[in-house]
Parts: C-alpha cells; sequence; structure tokens
C-alpha cells in the first residue's frame, strides 16, 4: 500500500476536536504530517479499540512505529495528544481475532464515491475546481506547472477536510477500477501535492528586484542595530572584501541562475575571508521575527537559490546517498552528526568552536539543499527518509549553542543582575532565564529523553550534557494508590489528605507530606518533589529546602524589593513545606505566578536542575477560631495559665473550684 496519504493533513486535520501540544513545535514537516496522518487513518488514540480500515491497519502501525522514533516528541508531557498517539493508541496493540467482522471498522469509501460527493456540495465543488486550476501537473514528466506555488498550497489546505486525498480504489471490475484509478491519480496522487508545500517551505525571505546596493541602502549602513545579522551585514560592508564577497552570492543567487554558481559563491565567501569577518554575519541571529532588514541579512548566505532542487524535489535519503557517494560531502556530513548532533552517548561533551567549523564546512555545498519526506511511497522508504532528514536537519543543544555567537555579539540577552557572563555557554544558559534569575550551574534542556539532558558550562565555554533516562526508572506507568485506586501517567487527581497530585512515571507526587500538621493558622506554601527524579540526577546536585527556598523568593520578589518571604517548616525528601509571610493579599498574589509556573511546567522551572525536580504545588490558608469564654472563667486570662511548681497559682485554682461548687449548691462561701 502506497503512503499517498502522507499529503498535507497537517494543513486542515480531519479532527478538529484533537489540539497537539506545543511540545511538537520542534518537530520538522514529516513528523507533522506523520501526526495528523496517523489521526486520520488509524482514528483517535481515545478509542477502546482501534477503528482503523482493515485495508489500511498495516500501514496504520508503520506509521505509529515511525512517530515513536522521533526524538523531538520525547518530551511530550504524558497528559498530551502526541504521547497518547505514541504510548498509548489502540492500533499500537495486535489486532483481536475475536472481534466481528465488522466491529469498529470504517467502510472504505472509493475516489468515485468521494468525488460524487463533493460535485454535489457546493462549497466543496468550488474548491475543487480551484485545486483543478492552481495545481496543474504533467503526468508524463511527474512535473507540477503551478505558477505559484503558495496559491497551490491554499488551493489544498482548503480541500483537505472533504476526504478526497485519502480515497481508495477497492473494486475489482476492470472498467469502474480504471474510472476510479484516473480519479485518484487526478485528485490524490498529483505531483503539485509534494512540490507545493516543498518550494514553498524551502522559500527564503530574501530582497528581490534590486541590487546589491539597493539591498545596502534598504538594510541602512548607519543608525542603531535591532539584531546583530544588521550589525554584522554593516560590519561586512565596511570591509572590502567581505563586501565584494556578499555582492558576489547576491548577484549569482538572486535572481537565481544557475545553483552551482550561487553555491560556489557561497563556498568561496567562507573559505576565502578570515573567521573574525565571516562567522558574525554566518551565525548571526534576529531576535524580532517581524524585522525584514534583520532578515534580508540573515537570508543573503542562505536563499532560496541554494536550497531547493529543481525540476523536482529530492528525497533526504537520496540526499544522503548522493552526498556519501560525492568526495568530501560525505565527511563533512559526519563531522556534521560528530560535533553538532546529539548522540546516543551517556556523557558528551559539546565544542563549540568545532561544531562551528563543521557548520561552516557545509555551507556551499550538497548539504544546503532542503529535501522532502512527503510521499515517500513504502513504509520502509518513509523510515530511511525520516532518519536521514534527522541527520541533515536535526536540532541538537550544540547546534543550538553554535549560533549563539549572534546572541553574544548582538547583545540581544541582558545578563542576569550583578552577575558576570564569561563565556558564550553562560550567555546562552542566560538566555533562557529570566533576567532576574541568577545563572544555574546545572540546566536541563529537553532534547533527547523525557527527562532531558543535565548540562554544565566550564570555564572554557564548552558544554557538557548527560543524558537522563526516564526509562529506567519504572516499565509500569501507573500509579496505585492504598485504595487500590489507580492513575495513568501524567493524570492530576486530589487525594483527601495529600492535596493536589500527579502521577509520574509511576511516582505519586503530592503536594502535601504525610502525618503532617500545619502549626496554627497562617499561609502556607507546599511543594511536591519527584524522589526518582532526584535520584536520577546523581549526586552531583544537592537539593534541600533552603537552596530552593532561595530561588523561590527571588521568582516571587521578581518585579521590586524584597517585600514577602518564606520560611521553613518542614521537609524531606518528598515535600517541602512554607510559611509565607506577611500574609497579605500582595504576597498571596505573588506566590500565586510561582505557584502557575510550577504547575504549568514553565521554562523558568523547568529548565534549572533544582527547580525542575518540584513536580506540583499548593496553598492552604488556614485560620483557627478561638473558643468562647465560659461563665465560669471568672479569673482574667493571665490568670488562667496555671503554672504547677507555683503555689499561689494551686491556691487560684482551688478557690476556682470551690467556688464553682457553691453556686452548684446555691451556697455562698463569702457573704456579701
Amino acid at each position: 500500500m502506497v503512503l499517498f496519504l502522507l499529503l498535507f493533513t497537517f494543513a486542515v486535520p480531519s479532527y478538529q476536536e484533537h489540539q497537539f501540544h506545543a511540545c511538537s513545535n520542534d518537530c520538522n514537516e514529516t513528523c507533522s504530517i506523520l501526526l495528523h496522518t496517523s489521526l486520520e487513518i488509524c482514528g483517535s488514540p481515545n478509542n477502546t479499540y482501534c477503528k482503523t480500515q482493515r485495508h489500511m491497519y498495516n500501514e496504520c502501525r508503520s506509521i505509529l512505529k515511525i512517530l515513536h522514533d522521533y526524538e523531538e516528541l520525547d518530551d511530550c508531557p504524558p497528559s498530551s495528544l502526541e504521547y497518547s498517539v505514541l504510548h498509548s493508541h489502540p492500533c499500537r496493540e495486535k489486532r483481536s481475532q475475536n472481534l466481528k467482522k465488522d466491529a469498529g471498522v470504517v467502510a472504505a469509501k472509493s475516489c468515485i464515491a468521494r468525488r460524487s460527493d463533493c460535485l454535489k456540495d457546493y462549497a466543496c465543488s468550488m474548491r475543487l475546481t480551484d485545486y483543478r486550476r492552481t495545481c496543474r501537473e504533467k503526468k508524463r514528466k511527474e512535473a507540477c506547472l503551478a505558477d505559484d506555488h503558495s496559491s497551490c498550497l491554499k488551493s489544498i489546505a482548503k480541500l483537505e477536510g472533504y476526504g478526497l486525498f485519502n480515497c481508495t480504489c477497492p473494486m475489482r471490475k476492470k472498467k469502474t477500477l480504471d474510472r476510479c484509478i484516473h480519479i485518484f491519480n487526478r485528485l490524490a496522487n498529483n505531483t503539485c501535492l509534494v512540490d507545493a508545500p516543498y518550494y514553498v517551505f524551502s522559500l527564503s525571505m530574501e530582497f528581490k528586484g534590486g541590487t546589491f546596493n539597493d539591498l545596502a541602502d534598504f538594510i541602512g549602513l548607519n543608525g542603531i542595530s535591532d539584531g546583530s545579522c544588521t550589525a554584522a551585514f554593516r560590519n561586512c560592508h565596511r570591509n572590502s572584501e567581505c563586501r565584494a564577497r556578499l555582492d558576489r552570492v547576491f548577484t549569482t543567487c538572486s535572481p537565481c541562475s544557475s545553483r552551482e554558481k550561487c553555491l560556489n559563491s557561497i563556498k568561496m565567501f567562507v573559505s576565502s575571508l578570515d573567521v573574525q569577518v565571516r562567522r558574525p554575519l554566518l551565525f548571526c541571529d534576529c531576535p524580532n521575527k517581524a524585522d525584514r532588514k534583520c532578515l534580508f541579512a540573515k537570508n543573503i548566505l542562505t536563499p532560496s537559490c541554494a536550497k531547493v532542487t529543481k525540476p523536482k524535489p529530492i528525497g533526504c535519503e537520496k540526499l544522503v546517498d548522493d552526498c556519501e557517494k560525492m568526495e568530501g560531502c560525505g565527511k563533512t556530513l559526519e563531522s556534521l552528526n560528530e560535533f553538532c548532533g546529539d548522540d546516543d552517548s551517556s556523557v558528551r561533551r559539546c565544542s563549540i568552536e568545532k561544531c562551528r567549523d563543521a557548520i561552516e564546512k557545509a555551507m556551499g555545498t550538497l548539504l544546503m539543499t532542503n529535501c522532502t519526506c512527503y510521499n515517500r511511497g513504502h513504509s520502509d522508504v518513509l523510515s530511511r527518509c525520516v532518519r536521514a532528514r534527522k541527520r541533515l536537519f536535526g536540532k541538537s543543544t550544540c547546534k543550538e549553542l553554535a549560533f549563539s555567537l549572534g546572541r553574544v555579539n548582538g547583545s540581544t540577552v541582558a545578563p542576569p543582575q550583578g552577575q558576570v557572563v564569561s563565556n558564550e555557554c553562560q550567555q546562552y544558559i542566560a538566555s533562557k532565564v529570566p533576567p532576574y534569575m541568577s545563572v544555574p550551574k546545572y540546566v536541563r534542556i529537553y532534547r533527547v529523553s523525557n527527562c532531558g539532558d543535565l548540562c554544565i558550562c566550564h570555564s572554557n565555554g564548552s558544554l557538557s550534557c548527560k543524558t537522563l533516562h526516564c526509562s529506567r526508572v519504572s516499565k509500569d506507568k501507573k500509579c496505585q494508590m492504598s485504595d487500590d485506586r489507580s492513575y495513568d501517567s501524567g493524570t492530576s487527581f486530589t487525594d483527601s489528605i495529600r492535596g493536589q497530585c500527579k502521577c509520574i512515571q509511576a511516582e505519586t507526587v503530592c503536594a502535601r507530606p504525610r502525618n503532617f500538621t500545619t502549626p496554627g493558622s497562617g499561609l502556607f506554601f507546599h511543594l511536591g518533589l519527584s524522589v526518582k527524579e532526584r535520584d536520577l540526577l546523581g549526586d552531583d546536585i544537592y537539593v534541600d529546602a533552603y537552596s530552593i527556598m532561595d530561588k523561590l523568593v527571588t521568582i516571587i520578589n521578581r518585579d521590586g524589593p524584597e517585600k514577602c518571604r518564606l520560611k521553613v517548616l518542614h521537609t524531606m525528601p518528598s515535600n517541602f513545606v512554607y510559611s509565607i509571610k506577611p500574609r497579605e493579599e500582595e504576597c498571596l498574589r505573588r506566590v500565586r505566578f510561582l505557584l502557575d509556573a510550577i504547575n504549568q511546567r514553565k521554562p523558568i522551572i523547568l529548565m534549572d536542575a533544582e527547580l525542575s525536580l518540584i513536580k506540583i504545588g499548593e496553598i492552604r490558608r488556614i485560620t483557627h477560631r478561638t473558643p468562647p469564654v465560659r461563665s465560669v472563667d471568672r479569673f482574667p486570662p493571665e490568670r488562667q495559665n496555671v503554672d504547677s511548681n507555683s503555689d499561689s497559682n494551686t491556691s487560684n485554682t482551688l478557690l476556682l473550684l470551690v467556688t464553682s461548687i457553691g453556686y452548684i449548691c446555691n451556697y455562698r462561701l463569702f457573704p456579701d
């Protein structure tokens, strides 16, 4: 079965009620397609049994298996839809032979029926006409003849929800089958379904319709720079050799007359200039993604001409094969994977300089080419393509750190208050935390596994990371409670004794500790920590209630003087309890901000290795009522505090007892 169904389901998903989590934002377009296609073919992960069509069952399982290999999805929380697709989808299990023949099977709808239904619907009919007009193709040459790929892409997205791109031809009669295949080829096997997204997503924001001098006038050679790329362009323009080489790149790549000449000009720019001259523009950054001047300057060295192949897009697996056959290209790819990639070793060290050297060697080569995994045919080919794309364009901490040169030189990130940032590694870490927070010694970067990497910056600017394997914690993902209740991993619930709780990798984390009674009335801040993750971090990190308290107070008083304080009341490996002082509404509001950051797993908590152990929090306000004074209490309060060692207090107690008995017997011991 050909995986033609992996076509643009991400544009307008059919399952609108399912919303993907922000954790899949780093997922590339192939991964995005597979995620949405899994819902289209396999159905919802919330189904009690697999409801995919029988003839698509094997393809469904192949998609789920490939998705499971995507490291970009490893940091998705258990409560997310992505996690359910990967780990709890009913189609991951082998189909039961005991099901009835038609139980849970969606009837296959042929391309003839789908097209007929579309023509009966006015909106669908108009969109189908627009699709045929904007997405013209030439079958014999397998070429998309669309005049505007963006318009073609929009028409595909508008037509997606009608099921025309995942129709089938299950009939046996030759005449009907031929007619169905003809409709299928025109609708679901259109070359533009692959070409349109490739060319649209490969486009860079480039300055067009002018010369290099026009670009320089548009960017401006004077004035304050809002981004490092603008400053790097101005510095390059002041250097005669750099200006000449950059002019050559712009002239040969825009407009694109020859891709080979464009790549050669980029290679000459890198090889002929000194490191101090070329690197600021190669590794620059645009903090404001709407700054056209900065983006124009940034994309001069990464133009569309160098990234796209014509007349057809190239598959990622073919791009890697072609690169390995070329002299020097294969070694460059190995260097990129070695110095810039995230390998599977338990401890690895990232050298920023070596990674930058590898990136520079790839400039002007075949490795600048964008590739695609759309419609890669058999699932084995698709799997190869996905892995090849990961080798070429996979994100990594080291690669992101290599491009931190733009943030350092452009001063787009202010160092934390009262701290000196000595190297680029620390500057990278500082860019991840708010300016009012201290740069933590150990940070967690969520890139490879569910628990991420534990990283530390060294004095020479290198970064060492250790992968934290959460899967070693427990194979059982459910939490068993004492009253026989069980909860799936990622589930939040409330316990009558321990308050707010959460199930995390078979570990129950609750805000309130066991067998603890709050002392008196007041405002109390309860925190629940993961003991298993604490052990996972090792002996390098020592976490106690006081070190955590200092960081929490900094967040609470983030925008002013230290008005609100915390006091340690109780500490144990799984829980910290603090009292909040003073008991004012302003402090309560500030602590609630911190509570939201903890319970919603915001970056300010996740990044810091110590704070990341806090999984759930709870604020409690306790008020004790004063008991009413009884009529027999005739003495002042200070007289009621009896000291057993005091004779006078003993006499007072006896006097009180006798007086009480006299009143009861209506007898006056002391007459008026």
